[in-house]
Parts: structure tokens; sequence; C-alpha cells
């Protein structure tokens, strides 16, 4: 099997590589052209770091666990996202 495998990176770029042998190795080639433009290593997987930060979002709670998975990069945003909400609020009280 030969196939060509493209990676979204920005609206207008990606990253290709062409890949040859059987499908599970065109789909560890993909894995690592992923992991190759992974921010700050892998952290949480798309669908585990949604429900994460839904769950911030509505609760104000994040298990150490789920936290201590998150990439450098995904543990960044819930700091942020943890300073607006302080900030809303202290607003809101004044």
């Amino acid at each position: 099997m030969k196939a060509k495998l493209r990676l979204p990176l920005e609206q207008y770029a990606f990253a290709e590589i062409e890949a040859e042998g059987t499908a599970e190795e065109v789909r560890d080639a993909y894995e690592e052209l992923k992991n190759a433009f992974r921010e700050e290593g892998e952290g949480l997987e798309r669908k585990d770091w949604n429900k994460a930060l839904d769950r911030y979002l509505a609760e104000s709670k994040m298990d150490s666990e789920m936290y201590e998975s998150m990439s450098a990069g995904q543990q960044r945003m819930i700091q942020e996202i943890k300073k607006s909400i302080k900030r809303t609020i202290s607003k809101l009280n004044k």
C-alpha cells in the first residue's frame, strides 16, 4: 500500500510524507508525523482534552492526574482560563 499523508499545520500550511507498507505501517508513519509536530510533548488526546476543558469551564474542577497528563501548552491554557475566571468574578463583585 502506498499513501500520501498530510498533516494540517496552519490555515494554508501542511506537512506531507509518502509512506509505503502495510496498513499498520502507514498508520504508524502518520502517528510519527503527528508526533513530530505536537507541542511540548503529547499531552491529552483531543477527546480527553475536550472533556477536561469542558468540565473545568462548567465546574472549575480538575483532577490532578488529568492535569499531570497534559502537555505544558495544555497546562498553560488551563492556567490562563483560571486567571480569566478570577478576573471576571472580581469585576462582577465590584
